[in-house]
């Protein structure tokens, strides 16, 4: 929340910018963790890591408890056993650069998954860069979705 907050809210002192900030968001609902290719999808998050340098984290949420905590009409009715799971990528990007490769590779990724079919969120900043990405590598990464 504090993240999709720092999207949305406009900067009253802006700090420095030395380039912009890239955050993907990928949410999808499944039954349960054996009904998508867990495997699959964190060895994309790890890729992501690894090959563009990315800050992954995935989380999962009971969809229960996600659909009381942020009010999803798709989460409650959904059965109590299912699972909301989360993806989010940030990417520090040149002023100048599209993501339009990024996204479309992140977009691709996810839809090789068996099981996975989410919706996919993205916008870029450029305020705030340098201070967003310093506060961001406080914030520990998960290359894989936890079990609950």
């Amino acid at each position: 929340m504090f993240m999709e907050a720092l999207a949305t809210t406009p900067p009253v002192n802006s700090g420095e910018i030395d380039g912009k900030v890239f955050v993907c968001n990928y949410r999808f609902l499944t039954a349960d963790r054996r009904s998508y290719d867990a495997d699959q999808l964190d060895d994309f998050l790890a890729s992501l890591h690894a090959s563009e340098g990315c800050h992954v984290a995935a989380r999962a949420h009971w969809a229960p408890v996600f659909a009381d905590l942020f009010a999803d009409e798709t989460a409650k009715a959904a059965p109590a056993n299912a699972l909301v799971v989360e993806c989010r990528i940030v990417k520090h990007v040149p002023l100048e650069s599209s993501p339009a490769k990024l996204i479309e590779h992140i977009e691709r990724g996810f839809e090789s998954i068996p099981g996975v079919d989410g919706n996919l969120r993205w916008f870029e900043r450029s305020e705030g860069s340098a201070d967003y990405i310093r506060l961001l590598k406080e914030v520990p990464e998960c290359l894989r979705v936890p079990e609950l």
